[in-house]
């Protein structure tokens, strides 16, 4: 477990104030490990995701969560619960969300995770921002970003209204994070993002890793709609929890 000093980073910058946010992707599924698309209702964790989904929990048993919030998809759900088991956060008040589940593969069902690639970016312009994310027939990018930024920008404003700065837990999905990671960064007149590196959205987290990042929070008197909401981000990718919690077994001289 990580000593409680890894979480004290301040909440405040001169007259700023700052939420943190920890955005996890869920444990290892059945489709996860079999690299095959399943119907949502069977695409629950597998044994090694719930193991996974536990030392991430141990990992943040130190932090104080004020909310709580995962997507609907059984996988997201059942490791937030995994995870606030390890906290004094009441897990039966975790809030879950449609806006934050996964991309919707629904023509792949039963194919393989190679299927998708061999159309992904095909039949759209070059300048189009989210070509490596667009694949034809599944759900468009335009409506995954609607839900993204109606679930962040209600977000935005709980924060913006709590009495003290909040540190929340968001359970979501690898292609969704990586998809609103890219928004984020193409959207200067809505944020202004520190600390970014193109590695938020070129590549996936690994299952239960996570970003750490902060959202300026706005007061009521302020004029908002002139300046964008700074983001930090502090740390991208963790996943201290995963190291050596597999280990490969020794080949013997015979192997």
């Amino acid at each position: 477990m990580s000593a409680q000093s890894d979480y004290n980073i301040t909440n405040s910058t001169g007259s700023k104030t700052f939420a943190t946010i920890y955005l996890v992707r869920h444990g290892q599924t059945i489709g996860n490990s079999s690299r095959m698309f399943l119907h949502p209702a069977k695409e629950v964790l597998s044994p090694k995701g719930q193991i996974q989904a536990n030392a991430a929990g141990l990992h943040l048993a130190n932090v104080k969560f004020d909310r709580a919030y995962a997507s609907t998809l059984v996988r997201a759900r059942k490791t937030a619960k995994l995870i606030l088991e390890h906290s004094n956060y009441p897990v039966d008040t975790i809030k879950f969300d449609e806006r934050i589940k996964e991309v919707d593969y629904d023509i792949f069902r039963g194919q393989s995770y190679d299927e998708p690639q061999k159309i992904r970016g095909k039949n759209i312009i070059d300048s189009y921002p989210y070509k490596e994310f667009y694949v034809e027939g599944t759900e468009e990018i335009e409506s995954v970003l609607l839900r993204l930024d109606s679930f962040w920008n209600q977000l935005f404003e709980t924060l913006d209204d709590a009495s003290k700065p909040e540190t929340v837990l968001v359970v979501s999905h690898g292609m969704l994070i990586r998809i609103l990671m890219k928004y984020l960064n193409l959207s200067p007149q809505k944020y202004k993002v520190e600390n970014f590196t193109d590695l938020l959205y070129t590549t996936y987290l690994k299952n239960t890793a996570y970003h750490k990042f902060q959202i300026e929070r706005r007061r009521p008197t302020e004029d908002n709609d002139s300046k964008p909401r700074v983001i930090r981000f502090w740390e991208t990718h963790k996943a201290p929890h995963l190291e050596n919690l597999f280990p490969k077994k020794a080949k013997t001289p015979s192997e």
